[in-house]
């Protein structure tokens, strides 16, 4: 049934780790709550009129089903099987659409079953559309309490939204159910959440229990290695690891924690091989791409670092994280073609739109609109809300005054008016002195749209930055 599909990333290759030790970097390791599974589209076994279904089919049988009781049962079957076909075929090629289309057409003729509003659940997820995504899921989840991957998926969005808590319960709750008690995924998502909301020793219970349990047991170990690393202790982190890859060296989740680890033990290179190696397993790993392009922004290498946010943003459209890095990214360009600021600028929004309060895009936002008078207006009002939020220091809001002083000399000299003819007297403001220019470098601390001061590559969760841009996505 539904496919695990681990956020992160892991990596076989310790000897690189331990070998640069001396190359360190600034990091700021933050929680990522992306750990947890998303599941691949379902096509349960709905050609067969039996009473009874298998535990990855679930939902209404068709002996049960309004389609079920028509004239002609098996036709009816056949035409639910070939629904199920086409959303799977259409999902996997792409074409959403299509896809949405068929899985409607299955939960239309089989009302009572979890399995299509499961897939219609991951189409939404995959446009980008995580109400709608958690709404298809309860749907499933209510005609099959048991129903395990949109228990997964549902645990997965709530711990995305912040609601760590709520996981945790759905996930409690869940293995209480005798049909679902002995199942290992749950605990490893269990022990995700709690990890995530920093509850330790519940997390490394959970993910040892996982480990006694499972058969492949790489995903227990990551559990385990990623709560040592959430810790500090990078070293038992990166041992655990390696365990994990001894038991699954094709996982790009395995690669991506292993890079991180390097990162914490101060092997920018290994770390840049362990990135590289997720994305070579899988082309659409988004936080492999996402952390190619945080060790280039780190690098001031602008370009590589905009291309690599710009495949984690198609690949994850949700993921405001990689949106804010590439504004950023895009930012730093903005010296060689000054139509990046505002490409800057537009990006940052985007961010605004669903995190109004995110400081850094505010800010940011508001320094690339600066750039061109094409976004003057914008970066007024932006620069403004930057100025009086509580964490812009002094420093940075005497910068903002200068800036913003800056811009109304320049409009109020761009609509002065033509000069005389010489010896014809001087018009109204002919011979004013030229505008201030802002000092270089006084873009704000919290969402400054400049690169580091210095090249890093920070093992952090660009979702809760200390400084703007250049770190890489955190372990789930």
């Amino acid at each position: 049934m539904s496919a695990r599909a681990s956020f992160e990333a892991k990596v076989a290759w310790g000897a690189i780790c331990g070998a640069l030790l001396a190359l360190g970097c600034q990091t700021a390791p933050q929680p990522r709550p992306d750990l947890l599974k998303k599941g691949a589209p379902e096509a349960p076994a709905v050609s067969k009129p039996a009473a009874t279904h298998e535990p990855d089919a679930p939902g209404a049988s068709l002996a049960e089903s309004p389609a079920a009781a028509s004239a002609d049962p098996a036709k009816a079957a056949e035409e639910i099987r070939q629904a199920f076909a086409a959303g799977v075929k259409a999902y996997e090629a792409g074409d959403l659409d299509a896809a949405q289309k068929a899985f409607s057409e299955a939960a239309a003729r089989q009302p009572d079953d979890a399995a299509a509003r499961f897939d219609l659940g991951l189409i939404a997820e995959k446009r980008g559309d995580a109400a709608s995504a958690r709404a298809a899921y309860q749907a499933a989840l209510s005609k099959d309490p048991a129903h395990l991957p949109s228990l997964l998926n549902l645990g997965r969005l709530l711990g995305i939204g912040g609601d760590l808590q709520g996981a945790i319960a759905l996930y409690e709750a869940a293995l209480r159910q005798p049909a679902l008690e002995h199942q290992t995924e749950l605990l490893d998502n269990l022990a995700a959440a709690y990890r995530l909301a920093k509850q330790f020793p519940k997390a490394e219970a959970a993910a040892r229990k996982a480990l006694a349990r499972a058969k492949d047991p790489s995903a227990a170990y990551e559990n385990l290695s990623l709560v040592y690393y959430d810790q500090g202790d990078y070293r038992r982190a990166r041992l655990l690891a390696l365990e994990a890859l001894k038991t699954s060296d094709k996982d790009p989740a395995l690669y991506n924690n292993l890079g991180l680890t390097c990162l914490e033990l101060g092997d920018r290179e290994g770390a840049l091989a362990a990135f590289q190696k997720a994305v070579e397993l899988d082309p659409g790993f988004a936080p492999g791409h996402h952390n190619l392009g945080a060790i280039a922004l780190g690098a001031r290498d602008y370009a590589g670092a905009q291309r690599a946010f710009e495949k984690a943003v198609a690949l994850d459209p949700g993921d405001l994280d990689a949106q804010k890095d590439l504004a950023f990214a895009l930012d730093g360009l903005k010296g060689r073609d000054p139509a990046k600021a505002l490409e800057a600028g537009r990006a940052f929004e985007k961010v605004l739109a669903s995190r109004p309060g995110d400081a850094d895009a505010l800010c940011g936002a508001g320094w690339a609109y600066a750039v061109d008078k094409g976004g003057w207006d914008r970066a007024v009002e932006l620069l403004g809300k930057c100025k009086e939020l509580p964490g812009t220091a002094a420093r940075d809001r005497q910068a903002i005054e200068v800036k913003l002083q800056t811009i109304a000399a320049m409009r109020q000299a761009a609509s002065a008016p033509e000069p005389q003819e010489d010896g014809d007297a001087p018009k109204d403001g002919a011979g004013a002195p030229p505008p201030p220019a802002a000092p270089e470098g006084t873009a704000p601390s919290p969402g400054a749209a400049a690169a580091p001061a210095a090249p890093t590559a920070a093992a952090a969760d660009p979702s809760e930055k200390g400084q703007p841009g250049g770190q890489p996505a955190a372990p789930p």
